[in-house]
């Protein structure tokens, strides 16, 4: 077959590689927010798991459409200390932050205006297209 389509190799190689890396990414912070709501973890803890959905968002912008729920999900047993919320959530925002920033600076030194990780980042998230 490859010597009919050549082609077809690169086609399925970049598809099953995506695919598989997306389905690691999201079981792997799926047990980490689970995790969290177990235990919730100290600074560090909460600074990398905004920083892997720093990293997911990078790999697939859809991701990015369950971060908030699950940073909600992650931070229950963090609510019965209020002030423990806050810090929580902002270590989250600044992990994320962190792994996103380089990128869309790179975007605006390159295009010279602002542009977000996906142009069509609303409608691939709802199925759209």
């Amino acid at each position: 077959m490859w010597a009919l389509l050549p082609y077809s190799i690169y086609i399925s190689s970049s598809f099953v590689w995506e695919t598989c890396l997306s389905a690691l990414l999201l079981a792997v912070l799926f047990l980490w927010t689970l995790k969290l709501k177990e235990q919730p973890g100290g600074t560090w803890g909460w600074l990398g798991f905004g920083a892997l959905w720093g990293f997911a968002a990078l790999i697939k912008c859809n991701f990015a459409v369950s971060f908030p729920f699950s940073c909600w999900v992650g931070d229950l047993p963090v609510v019965a200390q209020p002030p423990d919320v806050d810090y929580c959530r902002g270590l989250v925002a600044l992990g994320f932050v962190i792994l996103l920033l380089p990128w869309q600076v790179r975007n605006y030194r390159t295009f010279h205006k602002l542009h977000p990780a996906s142009r069509q980042f609303l409608a691939r998230s709802l199925g759209w297209q």
